[in-house]
């Protein structure tokens, strides 16, 4: 991971981790006309940090936020820093949906639809980690109740947006 795939706020790696993940997805899409090739690496960074900001802003009651990468230790016996896979997924999909929304606005009724099947597969998944049956491994929880109650045992919170 190089310096440019760290957040300039928290210091931490992006949720969605290097841009390649967000080009990857992004071609899934079939975008087209190499628009893709024009999008400069800090323009997708300003995306991921943004993405990053709105998935904090909406996870701070329960967690504290900007999540910390945690080390695991692979099978060859390296540690890497990551992020759990429902978070990253949540955030390239998010981060995804806001480029094309942004930067790609030209697009057909297909890619519309799949950028707006995009954005909403992402916000579910994020109200999803507020339910109490799924929450972030390895994440200081809130607990916004009373500050005696351990956040484990507190009703979650899962109003979704309609």
């Amino acid at each position: 991971m190089s310096s440019l795939d760290i957040s300039t706020s928290t210091g931490q790696p992006y949720y969605s981790g290097s841009w390649e993940a967000i080009s990857q997805c992004l071609k899934v899409l079939k975008v087209g006309d190499a628009r893709f090739d024009t999008l400069k690496r800090e323009e997708v960074n300003d995306f991921q940090e943004r993405a990053d900001r709105e998935i904090d802003g909406l996870l701070e009651d329960l967690y504290k936020t900007p999540f910390l990468a945690k080390k695991k230790m692979m099978p060859n016996g390296t540690f890497v820093s990551s992020f759990p896979g429902d978070l990253r997924q949540a955030a390239i999909y998010y981060t995804a949906s806001l480029l094309l929304s942004s930067e790609f606005q030209g697009l057909g009724s297909n890619q519309n639809e799949q950028t707006t099947s995009m954005s909403e597969k992402a916000q579910k998944m994020i109200y999803d980690l507020r339910r109490n049956t799924h929450w972030i491994p390895a994440s200081e929880r809130k607990s916004n109740i009373s500050r005696t109650m351990p956040p484990s045992w507190q009703p979650s919170w899962t109003n979704q947006p309609q």
